[in-house]
């Protein structure tokens, strides 16, 4: 087991990279280029150091979209590094196992000590396989947590009831639930749905003929409890 924490990937420190998503272009159109520039350090400052940001009313409402996107695309990277690693190590096992049973049988008494000693490996695999798929059930529950399945179909319908930026606040909201309460919101697409009926009416669009944010969706925005959404 100490050999396994040494060796984690961690996306903080180890990835070189992160993604950037085309859809996010709407969240930037509402932005001026002053709070584009928070939004983008505040996306670095995560991604390379960790560290959370104190932003306000839009920039807040993308950071935690963004972020959130971040954290997952990262996580989904250190259980493929994690699967990959282990692989290797049973790959160097298997072959030092077989150069030790062939050793072992150039004489009688040098086979008995190497089968006690294949016995002891085998008792150690087998922990460390135990070991390996409790932490890999933990890290598919935390992705599970993190993700709200909806298909393309109840997603358009959706954003036609509403707009995009109504149920992506709808989806953080069901994603913290999930998190919080260590459970999986089955049917994310009825919850959404009625939550936009007792909304009563299409949310107002954020943008006015020049493609600038309104000022009542700037109350909206701020109205937001972005300390319920959080991700971490």
């Amino acid at each position: 087991m100490t050999e396994m924490k040494t060796t984690e990937k961690n996306y903080h420190r180890d990835n070189k990279s992160f993604m950037l998503y085309k859809e996010w272009g709407e969240y930037i159109n509402m932005l001026d280029d002053r709070q584009a520039g928070l939004l983008f350090k505040a996306l670095f400052e995560f991604v390379i150091n960790e560290k959370e940001a104190s932003l306000e009313g839009m920039t807040a409402m993308a950071y935690a979209v963004m972020r959130n996107t971040i954290d997952r695309d990262g996580k989904k990277w250190e259980e493929k590094c994690r699967v990959s690693a282990q692989n290797g190590r049973k790959g160097g096992l298997a072959k030092a196992s077989n150069a030790k049973q062939g050793l072992a049988n150039l004489a009688d008494k040098d086979k008995e000590k190497d089968k006690d000693k294949e016995k002891d490996k085998d008792k150690d695999r087998e922990k460390e396989k135990d070991n390996v798929s409790v932490s890999k059930s933990e890290s598919d529950k935390e992705a599970r947590y993190s993700e709200v399945n909806l298909s393309e179909e109840e997603m358009s319908d959706l954003v036609r009831q509403a707009d995009r930026l109504t149920v992506d606040r709808y989806i953080l909201k069901i994603i913290d639930w999930q998190r919080k309460n260590r459970k999986l919101n089955s049917k994310p697409y009825i919850s959404i749905k009625k939550w936009i009926e007792e909304d009563g009416a299409r949310p107002k669009s954020p943008y006015n003929e020049n493609g600038i944010s309104t000022e009542e969706y700037d109350a909206f925005a701020r109205s937001i409890d972005f300390d319920k959404l959080s991700t971490k």
